[in-house]
């Protein structure tokens, strides 16, 4: 799910939890919103972490000139960025 999805999960749990007094047996509509709004949590955390993880996989950018060359940190595939480089002779690709 997207963050606004999961802002929308929030909020209906929180709609069912506090705005609603439906008093039905056997089903207890208060502790069906506070599941849903522990779900729509812990999906806007996931999703975070994801976006940071994405963010921290694409942070390695160098100009060359006019044009931004953006490149996979090194570090998540175990080779630096003088061994690419040297196996283009030192220029980028």
């Amino acid at each position: 799910m997207s963050i606004g999805a999961n802002i929308s999960v929030i909020a209906i749990g929180a709609i069912l939890s506090f705005a609603t007094h439906v008093r039905t047996p056997g089903l207890d509509v208060a502790a069906i919103g506070a599941i849903v709004m522990v779900v729509g949590l812990a999906g806007l955390v996931m999703q975070l972490a994801s976006l940071a993880r994405q963010r921290e996989l694409t942070a390695v950018q160098a100009t060359q000139g006019r044009a931004v060359v953006v490149r996979p940190n090194s570090a998540a595939y175990g080779t630096s960025v003088l061994d690419d480089d040297e196996a283009n002779g030192g220029i980028w690709p």
